[in-house]
């Protein structure tokens, strides 16, 4: 499935936000998602908390702990799609 169409798919289900992960075989957790606003992340899921995030004037990076030790930092775009 290309990169497109898993957003399309996404878009379908009304649920916010919402994730799917790109190759369950990748050693990396890397996901595409929609969030609240509609706008289209790439999310890259960790076991160590990722490094200090930097501001960008076009890229939106942020880092968030999850409920299970594992971090969580998603990517997009600064002002939506």
């Amino acid at each position: 499935m290309q990169v497109e169409d898993v957003w399309a798919d996404l878009a379908i289900n009304p649920e916010r936000p919402i994730f799917r992960r790109v190759d369950e075989e990748h050693p990396l957790d890397l996901y595409l998602g929609l969030d609240q606003a509609e706008d289209r992340v790439l999310m890259l899921v960790n076991e160590a908390e990722p490094p200090e995030v930097p501001s960008f004037e076009a890229i939106a990076i942020s880092k968030s702990a999850r409920g299970d030790g594992r971090w969580f930092w998603p990517f997009g775009l600064c002002g939506g799609n």
